[in-house]
């Protein structure tokens, strides 16, 4: 998890490559809960990347993803999510319809 500055625009970078247990993932949304949570009151001015390449996401942790887009709801301008493919894309899939505001989904993180 890091803050990165792209065109004056804070962007909270959410590193989930390479994770297999669900209780290092869900620990790491956890951080990254608490870092979008910061900007409660002053939402609108932050992005969010999330990288899951190469991860394994079960029902548990797309049940805490759930909870995460829930709970941050309103406060990050835009998200995006990269490295998503196959059974991942449809997990993917299913959160970004619970969510209203749009969620970018790409194979490749080009540019970061």
């Amino acid at each position: 998890m890091k803050w990165l500055e792209y065109r004056n625009k804070k962007i909270l970078y959410a590193d989930f490559t390479n994770i297999k247990e669900s209780d290092e993932f869900i620990k790491r949304i956890d951080e990254m809960e608490k870092m979008i949570l910061q900007y409660k009151e002053n939402p609108g001015v932050i992005y969010t990347i999330s990288d899951i390449t190469n991860s394994h996401i079960n029902e548990k942790v797309k049940d805490r993803f759930d909870a995460l887009v829930k709970s941050t709801w309103g406060i990050s301008k835009a998200k995006a999510t990269v490295g998503v493919k196959g059974i991942q894309k449809i997990i993917a899939k299913a959160i970004k319809k619970i969510c209203i505001m749009p969620v970018q989904l790409t194979k490749q993180k080009n540019g970061l």
